[in-house]
């Protein structure tokens, strides 16, 4: 298994609090793959409730902090 797949493989089995916890502490970090990350973290919450990640997506400014609002 590939690191990537790891990496896949814990995020699938995070809770949704702990999945948006995790997004939201990583925007404070600096560093180059966080940015994949964020993308993994929110393909699993998309995964999880596409109509939740529509309506965050959709907002004007969606912020990280939004997202409780839209997964509860």
């Amino acid at each position: 298994m590939t690191a990537i797949e790891k990496a896949k493989l814990m995020i699938s089995h995070r809770s949704t609090a702990n999945l948006i916890d995790d997004f939201i502490l990583t925007s404070a970090v600096d560093d180059a793959n966080i940015p994949t990350v964020r993308g993994w973290i929110m393909d699993e919450l998309e995964s999880r409730n596409p109509e939740a990640f529509a309506a965050w997506i959709d907002q004007n400014v969606p912020t990280d902090e939004s997202l409780k609002k839209y997964f509860r």
